[in-house]
């Protein structure tokens, strides 16, 4: 890297667990050229986890930590980030997301190229050792002016599907994706619901007169349970069933959006993971290999095993 100022926030938030921030930070610093902050959001990581990020920062002179004093949904973090971050371009990557190589590139040449707000990558779901798409329909889902109400609408199978590999799209996932600053303070403060948070940028852009591109040509990876049993109080924070209700209901008031089914499903069917029985328990000492599970993962999955 050189030593120019950086023109790139990424602001690093907790998702869901911990224990893939270190390989998720790792492949950051291996895959991105450009030169960027890093602004690195703790909201609780365990003393372990943290000892070993803190080991690789060392020698690092472009991280700004964030210390919340409570746990934070993912939306509270963002929010500081932008708060703080100074930079031209700010990307999202929550810390259980494994980027490819020419990952940044192929954002940064969309946002500068088509002269966007926000770009999506390709998103792929990784669990037991198997890689699929993570909800690509989304990336074809229409937002409708009704007479009275919102309606945001996946496209039906008969409907034409443009497969432009970047293309102008309405909807994107919260996992990993990038916007200009200036995007990213008119969007903000991004509210603190821990569902639907998508369809709220989703609609917040789309209300706003914003461009939004999906440049499936970068890729990114991010890590399903299980957890580790360290994971677990944060795992049911993020997932509390009263909060997810609420931000069902926040964001149907927000946009007026009609018909807007409930789905409880998916929060009820993940909290499974915090069981102790569906749970990884880990050693009192803790080892490079304990703490980064990908290493062991990328070893034996084809599609990543390039880039470990």
């Amino acid at each position: 890297m050189s030593s120019s100022t950086p023109e790139i926030a990424i602001a690093f938030v907790v998702r869901e667990k911990f224990g893939w921030a270190l390989p998720s930070l790792q492949r950051l610093y291996r895959y991105i050229d450009q030169e960027f902050t890093l602004y690195f959001v703790d909201c609780g990581y365990p003393a372990a986890v943290r000892r070993q990020i803190g080991d690789f920062f060392r020698d690092k002179n472009n991280v700004v930590e964030i210390r919340a004093t409570r746990y934070l949904l993912p939306n509270e973090s963002l929010n500081l980030v932008i708060d703080k971050a100074t930079e031209k371009y700010i990307c999202l990557v929550q810390n259980d997301v494994l980027i490819e190589p020419r990952f940044m590139d192929e954002l940064l040449s969309t946002l500068q190229k088509r002269q966007c707000a926000i770009v999506w990558p390709m998103t792929y779901e990784i669990q037991d050792g198997k890689r699929e798409p993570h909800r690509s329909e989304y990336t074809d889902t229409r937002i409708v002016e009704g007479k009275k109400f919102l309606q945001v609408q996946q496209v039906q199978p008969d409907d034409k599907i443009v497969t432009d590999p970047e293309r102008q799209i309405h909807h994107v996932e919260m996992h990993c994706l990038m916007m200009t600053m200036e995007a990213a303070r008119a969007l903000s403060p991004f509210p603190a619901i821990n569902t639907r948070e998508h369809i709220d940028l989703a609609v917040n852009a789309y209300r706003q007169g914003m461009s939004v591109f999906a440049n499936e040509k970068a890729h990114a990876n991010y890590v399903l349970p299980p957890i580790f049993d360290y994971d677990a109080d944060y795992f049911s924070f993020r997932w509390d069933l009263d909060v997810a209700i609420h931000s069902h209901n926040f964001v149907a008031e927000r946009w007026n959006i009609q018909p807007f089914p409930i789905a409880m499903s998916f929060v009820r069917h993940h909290r499974r993971f915090a069981q102790q029985t569906m749970r990884q328990s880990h050693p009192e000492t803790i080892s490079a290999e304990d703490l980064a599970p990908p290493i062991c993962l990328l070893a034996q999955t084809p599609f990543l095993s390039e880039f470990s």
